[in-house]
């Protein structure tokens, strides 16, 4: 099993430009998803590899490519920021170019109940 690292960067809109090894690979505004999925897509991640991402040299947010790749968040109403099953979208592959992952849900399990994310900077798991 292989750790992928993505460095964060501050792009427009809210966005996060991602970097692998100083190689530019998108912007989004849900990276962890989008880069789990651009890694599966490229061949350089195994589905049970590890994704982790770096701000400013902080650790951030940790998980397995596989699964992370299968979700998107989304914010909906009063119910608040929600995992949901990721649904490509026909005019922007991945979600890469401008963050816009369109996804489809009932009532999505939180990130604890689906057993997601191994680490926070600061707390978790890791």
């Amino acid at each position: 099993m292989k750790r992928h690292v993505i460095t964060l960067t501050p792009a427009p809109r809210g966005r996060a430009e991602m970097t692998l090894d100083g190689k530019n690979i998108g912007v989004s505004a849900q990276p962890i998803y989008a880069a789990a999925r651009w890694l599966l897509a490229q061949g350089l991640a195994h589905p049970d590899d590890e994704i982790g991402t770096v701000r400013d040299g902080t650790p951030g947010l940790v998980g397995n490519v596989g699964t992370l790749a299968k979700l998107a968040a989304t914010e909906r109403d009063k119910r608040g920021l929600q995992v949901v099953p990721f649904k490509a979208s026909p005019s922007v592959p991945g979600g890469l170019a401008d963050g816009r992952e369109q996804s489809e849900s009932t009532t999505p399990p939180t990130l604890a109940e689906k057993g997601v994310l191994s680490g926070i900077a600061g707390g978790g798991k890791s």
